[in-house]
């Protein structure tokens, strides 16, 4: 049962809606809330697949009404008819109404509840005061009060709607001591649990109650009682982190301890980063950025910087911009060349990110140009991470691993710098993974999968979207290895730590290896699911990389089916997005798996020239082709597709491609430990069992 919704935070409603999903498990959730919670979240919180019903409670109907009445009179012999039609036209179909009104005209003495049954007091109509409002009965109810219990209640409700009778003394030590009376008059509620040890946690009977008490409070009370209150959360919120750093501050903000408030927010904000509660950590950032206190501008762009991370974690891109704007506005107006480089690798993230490859790399190097003099190194390291992925999609591996070597000089010295002075711990872990990378491209499956393992059994346990893309580089090497029902069990890790990371990015990333897996599997169901799952995270997240990936993933699916129109739409344009992504290994596999559908559906010719050109453009440049390694942007199941189309028709060229697969199955095999190893690998890679079959080689 899960009441007062309404009041709850986006991250837990989110909570919510992954429990109520279709599950092995009996399991019934009762969610209630005011009609607020609709406008929040309009669709149902049930995932699909799982029924549910909402119900609307309305107002008492002229039944209804009658029969509460009843029940809270029944305790008086003959209650007088006037004071029953009195709860029930007041009330106007509102229980909590009638129940406080009951409630009031006890504190006031006009009904005797101190034994049973009850006894209402002679001329009780000329007596009682009765409110028209359910604000007003509650009001009056604390008027009645004597003055130690609605001291206590006023310094309870400065606590909040729940509060601990620890932080109660601390506001004033004999408060406690009215806590009793208050829970028998039911204003609050003991709690069976408490959130800290060694005190007892208490909660107001009803969220207005708590508002319309905390509404009487002196302005000068409240700034004491919330700077106490703020006193006692620091020194006990060690164990219980999470939730109540934002409480704290914001104690501490009523208090008007700006600098308090402005060291908690951010504490907040911190905590829920690392739990990739995105919308909190938003929230407390922005509750920060408010703060009188924070007058340090370093400070400040690392809270606006955070901010554009955390919107286009939440894929809401329009005002990510907006704040990538406000970054480069601050850095303006500070005349600073770190911030500026900052805001430059800002913009070359969303570049890459969208496939806009050339203006990655100008504002790659934009920021460099500025960092380095300036000593920037967190804006320097992440420069070089990228011009040494650019460099690696190129195929230009030597030029990648010197922007990794520079890159890790400054990150190094980013990871001992304070974070509200620039620093950041993840440079040199995001730029290992781009080391590891380079190993897969050029295809050092073993030595890859070796340096994956070892970074994630050292990786600190902090490090989370690190730990995805190693596990993805993982499934990348277990793939190519021929291990492919150990693949399958890593991918689903991964997609585990995509869902709790909840970056819409990295769960298209972890569906597309899920396809991959599927492909090699030959489960064309799985592959066409995972790949329409992450074309929608894709498309939502701009994402250009992964959709590009996704929809060559559809084509194949579609290809298989024998729907080849929607197969040749879908490869050209994934296709073309990996030509404006600057990806011409991608481009060439995708050109490769037309020209082999070209082939079987009897266009031979058109094939052929094809096929050609495609081994023209894999030569690369003098940076990456070689005599030994003539077409290096050509991998070996694009090759193979190459071979089969001019087996007939080019039969010179064919034996060169032939010559070419047998060296790199060669070479393949020659990296495995054992035989054992090399079985695997030619049973469970489709392109290298089909070159052994076609070519007869062994595992020996």
């Amino acid at each position: 049962v899960l009441d007062d919704l309404h009041w709850a935070d986006d991250a837990s409603l989110d909570f919510v809606q992954r429990l109520a999903v279709a599950a092995p498990v009996p399991l019934l959730l009762v969610m209630l809330a005011r009609p607020l919670l609709l406008e929040r979240r309009p669709a149902p919180l049930a995932g699909d697949g799982v029924g549910h019903e909402t119900l609307r409670l309305l107002p008492l109907d002229a039944e209804q009404g009658p029969a509460l009445a009843a029940a809270l009179l029944q305790h008086l012999p003959e209650p007088p008819d006037a004071l029953h039609r009195l709860l029930v036209q007041r009330a106007e179909g509102n229980p909590f109404y009638m129940e406080e009104l009951v409630r009031m005209l006890i504190d006031d003495g006009v009904i005797d509840a101190t034994r049973r049954p009850w006894a209402i007091r002679p001329g009780w109509q000329d007596t009682a005061r009765v409110p028209t409002t359910l604000v007003g009965v509650l009001q009056a109810r604390l008027q009645s009060l004597p003055a130690d219990e609605l001291a206590a209640l006023q310094q309870a409700s400065i606590v909040g709607t729940v509060f601990w009778d620890a932080a109660l003394a601390a506001i004033d030590a004999g408060a406690p001591a009215a806590l009793p009376a208050l829970r028998s008059r039911a204003l609050v509620v003991a709690q069976a649990k408490s959130a800290f040890a060694d005190t007892a946690e208490q909660a107001f009977h009803h969220q207005l109650l708590h508002d319309v008490t905390y509404d009487t409070v002196l302005k000068a009370a409240r700034r004491e009682g919330h700077a106490r209150a703020a006193r006692w959360l620091a020194e006990h919120v060690a164990d219980r982190a999470g939730e109540f750093l934002g409480i704290t501050a914001a104690h501490f903000e009523r208090a008007g301890d700006s600098a308090q408030a402005l060291e908690y927010y951010d504490r907040a904000r911190a905590d829920a980063q690392t739990r990739f509660a995105h919308g909190a950590a938003l929230v407390y950032g922005e509750c920060a950025l408010r703060q009188p206190a924070l007058v340090s501008p370093m400070w400040r762009y690392q809270l606006l910087m955070e901010r554009q991370v955390t919107l286009e974690n939440l894929g809401r891109l329009r005002e990510a911009l907006e704040a990538q704007a406000a970054m480069a506005a601050h850095a303006e107006a500070n005349d600073s060349d770190a911030m500026r480089a900052d805001a430059a690798c800002s913009a070359m993230l969303a570049a890459d990110r969208e496939g806009r490859a050339a203006e990655a790399e100008a504002l790659a190097r934009s920021a460099l140009a500025l960092a380095e003099p300036a000593q920037a190194c967190g804006p320097a390291a992440l420069a070089h991470g990228e011009l040494a992925w650019l460099a690696l999609v190129r195929q230009q591996f030597e030029t990648a691993l010197q922007h990794i070597t520079n890159g890790l000089h400054w990150a190094r010295q980013a990871a001992v710098l304070p974070w509200r002075e620039g620093g950041y711990v993840g440079f040199e872990h995001q730029l290992r993974v781009i080391g590891i990378e380079v190993l897969l491209q050029q295809q050092r499956w073993v030595d890859a999968h070796t340096a994956v393992v070892e970074a994630l059994a050292t990786l600190p346990p902090k490090r989370r979207r690190e730990r995805l893309y190693l596990l993805l580089q993982r499934v990348s090497t277990e793939l190519n290895l021929g291990e492919l029902d150990q693949a399958r069990s890593t991918c689903d890790e991964a997609a585990t730590w995509a869902a709790a990371l909840d970056i819409k990015r990295l769960r298209a990333d972890a569906a597309n290896a899920l396809a991959d897996v599927a492909q090699m599997q030959g489960d064309l169901a799985a592959q066409e699911r995972a790949a329409a799952d992450a074309e929608s995270q894709a498309g939502d997240a701009e994402h250009a990389a992964a959709l590009a990936v996704a929809k060559n993933h559809r084509g194949i699916a579609a290809a298989a089916r024998g729907e080849t129109a929607a197969a040749r739409a879908l490869w050209a344009d994934a296709q073309r997005q990996f030509e404006e992504q600057g990806n011409p290994a991608k481009a060439l596999e995708v050109r490769a798996r037309l020209a082999e559908l070209d082939g079987r559906e009897g266009r031979g010719e058109q094939a052929t020239v094809a096929a050609l050109a495609m081994l023209a453009d894999a030569q690369g440049d003098a940076a990456t082709g070689t005599a030994a390694h003539p077409w290096p942007l050509l991998g070996s199941a694009a090759l193979l597709c190459c071979h089969a189309v001019l087996a007939q028709a080019q039969p010179d060229q064919a034996a060169m491609l032939r010559a070419e697969l047998q060296r790199r199955l060669q070479e393949q095999l020659d990296q495995m430990p054992d035989v054992a190893a090399r079985q695997r690998l030619l049973q469970g890679v489709p392109h290298w069992r089909e070159t052994a079959a076609r070519f007869g080689m062994e595992a020996t």
